[in-house]
């Protein structure tokens, strides 16, 4: 009841949201559900991550205006290297327990998140840029539009 409970949670609650603020763009929505459904699956697996990846090129013209980058792959970096070391020393030496694996997983969803949420707020951005304009000048430097 729980699991059955939690998917209708985490597929239902952002169709309608992301629906209406991302009519424009279905590929993008459809893509960003795929990768929240990614991140909220029961039993996560590297294939359903490496889908929505394999996606992401598609918005390259989006990265410019994405700030989270370095962060997100660092964490992606870690992660991928911490989770088969502690798989191995849970499994094979038994001298880590399920915990520590458990909190690479945690970690590697978190990132995931983040990288989510940043390429979203990266198309809110650019749309902002290209409906206003984003030849602004502070100190005579071009500035950025940050979320506070």
């Amino acid at each position: 009841l729980f699991i059955c409970a939690f998917q209708l949670n985490a597929g239902l609650l952002y169709v309608a949201p992301l629906s209406l603020r991302m009519y424009r763009e279905p590929v993008l929505l459809a893509a960003s559900l795929t990768a929240l459904t990614a991140v909220f699956r029961s039993y996560p697996s590297v294939g359903d991550v490496g889908f929505y990846l394999a996606l992401l090129p598609m918005w390259k013209h989006l990265f410019h205006y994405m700030q989270q980058g370095f962060v997100v792959g660092c964490f992606f970096l870690v992660t991928s290297v911490l989770a088969p070391v502690l798989w191995h020393l849970w499994i094979y030496s038994r001298s880590a327990n399920a915990n520590f694996y458990f909190g690479v997983t945690l970690a590697f969803a978190t990132a995931q998140i983040f990288l989510i949420t940043d390429i979203l707020f990266a198309y809110i951005k650019r749309e902002f840029a290209l409906r206003n304009g984003l030849k602004r000048v502070i100190d005579g430097e071009e500035a950025k539009l940050v979320l506070e």
